[in-house]
């Protein structure tokens, strides 16, 4: 039975990243903000605050990540390998096809509805950086929004995966938690305060790592001790420079300590679950939709508020449509796929999964 507050996070995190791309790119929010006062002031709040949403992305990633790799896990280095690889197939391989539909709707488009959304026609190098996720970090211009956060999603995946391995010869419980909390606390007191790392993995490290220790103590018998030790360095942190995806993963990762446990069936937690195990597809599809819908509206009607609105509410719709068969025609395949896993000999033991994010 899968537990109901990961998904429920991830649910809700995607649908605020959505909508805060929705009124940050094309010009359908901005016309749609004339109809209301109201709906003025919570299209500007989404444009403004809705990106803390990836603080939960963020935590949630690391609490799925942990649990995959629970401490006392022996990781050699064909078993790094392995994981780091699997993270990656289980990643790209949807972001690919993705980036593919939106490059070639997006060249569709310029040359009847061109809008600086839509940027520059691609070079070569640039999609292979893409694929390879190495355009954060060599700062070439992203292809579509969210492309960052994959990157830093398998990067800081990887990076995980090396802690652990680091720990390999020990079983202490000290060896195990301190490398994940010495690297948080670099994140939380140095790295994540100075802009010029936001293109890497430790400027997210600390609440990643807020996500990895509450899911290694959220099972029965846990060192919770840890955990309460780097929620106190956080606090530190955040009084030293008060940030609110600071305060939005200390929540996150409490609540995924102390709420977590299964939910009894019913029409609520299939809904929940489903959103959940699509919320992936869903940041992947939704800004192609939302420009294609943004130049349908544009170019066969009015430019009212109205139609704006009802644009945003046909590309919400088309959004979830879209999701929905990107997951079960491609991402879910994928996903159960496995692959072989080394053991320390570099023999083929039994299969690992490539993972859900």
């Amino acid at each position: 039975m899968r537990c109901f507050l990961p998904d429920l996070y991830k649910a809700l995190a995607a649908q605020l990243i959505l909508l805060h791309h929705f009124t940050w790119y094309g010009p359908l929010a901005d016309k749609a903000a004339e109809s209301s006062p109201r709906l003025a002031e919570l299209i500007a709040w989404l444009a403004q605050h809705g990106r803390y949403a990836v603080a939960v992305f963020l935590v949630v990633g690391g609490f799925l990540a942990a649990r995959s790799v629970p401490p006392g896990s022996v990781v050699s280095l064909p078993r790094m390998m392995t994981l780091i690889a699997a993270r990656y197939f289980r990643l790209v391989l949807p972001f690919a096809v993705a980036l593919s539909l939106t490059l070639l709707c997006f060249a569709v488009l310029r040359a009847e509805w061109p809008h600086e959304a839509l940027g520059d026609p691609p070079r070569w190098s640039q999609i292979l950086l893409h694929i390879l996720l190495l355009h954060e970090i060599l700062d070439v211009e992203s292809l579509t929004v969210g492309a960052w956060y994959v990157a830093i999603d398998f990067q800081l995946f990887a990076l995980f995966v090396l802690l652990v391995w680091l720990t390999r010869r020990t079983r202490r419980v000290a060896a195990l938690f301190l490398p994940i909390i010495l690297m948080a606390a670099l994140s939380l007191f140095f790295f994540n305060r100075n802009p010029r790392w936001d293109s890497t993995p430790f400027y997210f490290f600390g609440a990643y790592g807020l996500g990895l220790i509450s899911g290694w103590v959220s099972a029965p018998n846990g060192q919770r001790r840890w955990f309460w030790g780097l929620v106190a360095l956080s606090l530190l942190a955040w009084i030293l420079d008060p940030r609110p995806r600071l305060a939005i993963a200390l929540f996150v990762a409490i609540t995924l300590v102390y709420a977590l446990h299964p939910m009894p069936a019913s029409a609520i937690t299939r809904i929940v679950e489903y959103l959940g195990r699509t919320a992936y597809a869903l940041f992947l599809v939704h800004f192609p939709v939302l420009m294609v819908t943004s130049a349908f509206i544009e170019r066969m009607f009015p430019p009212t508020p109205i139609h704006a609105l009802i644009g945003l509410l046909l590309a919400w719709g088309a959004s979830m449509v879209a999701a929905d068969l990107f997951h079960r025609r491609l991402e879910k395949p994928w996903r159960d796929f496995r692959l072989p896993r080394l053991d320390s000999a570099g023999q083929v033991g039994r299969r690992i999964e490539v993972g859900e994010g």
